[in-house]
């Protein structure tokens, strides 16, 4: 994505680099003439860029453009449609749109076969479509997309060498930004509580009665991956 949005000339020379291989060759200079990855401006240039795409065809292309301004974060797109004929043509002008500036929307993954398989014989440049069973992460979310689901993954580890420190990261591992896992993380947030009343530093070992009781949280932890939620919640309004 940062390679296609250009610095203006005159700032070139503040991307600037001299380099050699050796010390018997003479120092070459070079000029990076794109964004870099790792200054400040990066990310709100590129994602400027693709809100200027999107106000340059709002006439043209009004709902794909308003798409395009609110369902982006950095280069992940997130959005959908109420039926496969409007996700189609979604599809296709947000792509149009985008190819402009020569940026090349790849790996869809969608709920549709049909609109996969539209996808697959429209797309000309043999891109990788990022499909898999187990699902897929959606900015930390896993994504079924079989089922349209949303699911949870968790990675803990059970020792006897448990401290307040690897409690809170075990803790703060469980990615959940919309809440849903609320009423099972508290029962973590308790713990937690009860090692500050014990006044125990980071790195202290817990006492063997706290560390059953943490072992015992940690060994239902796994279960959170069994949670499924609906992606979509649609409410029906009755007149």
């Amino acid at each position: 994505m940062y390679s296609q949005v250009l610095v203006d000339p005159r700032d070139y020379d503040l991307q600037r680099i001299i380099w050699r291989n050796s010390s018997e060759e003479e120092i070459g200079h070079y000029q990076l003439k794109t964004i870099t990855y790792g200054t400040a401006s990066v990310l709100f240039l590129a994602t400027r860029c693709i809100i200027q795409l999107a106000n340059e065809n709002s006439k043209q292309f009004p709902k794909a453009s308003e798409v395009i301004r609110r369902d982006f974060y950095v280069d992940d797109l997130q959005t959908g449609a109420d039926d496969l004929t409007e996700a189609m043509q979604l599809q296709g002008e947000i792509t149009a749109i985008l190819k402009q500036a020569g940026f090349d929307l790849r790996k869809w993954c969608p709920n549709s076969s049909a609109l996969l398989e539209s996808v697959t014989e429209t797309d000309d440049s043999n891109h990788r479509f990022n499909i898999s069973s187990k699902g897929i992460n959606t900015l930390g979310l896993i994504w079924n997309h079989i089922e349209d689901t949303l699911c949870f993954s968790t990675n803990v580890k059970i020792d006897n060498s448990f401290t307040k420190r690897s409690v809170l990261a075990t803790i703060s591992s469980i990615f959940y930004p919309l809440g849903l896992l609320g009423p099972i993380i508290m029962q973590c947030k308790l713990f937690m509580q009860q090692l500050w009343l014990q006044n125990l530093e980071w790195d202290d070992k817990l006492p063997e009665n706290l560390l059953n009781k943490w072992s015992d949280i940690c060994k239902k932890i796994p279960f959170i991956e069994q949670i499924k939620i609906p992606r979509l919640v649609s409410v029906l309004e009755k007149y």
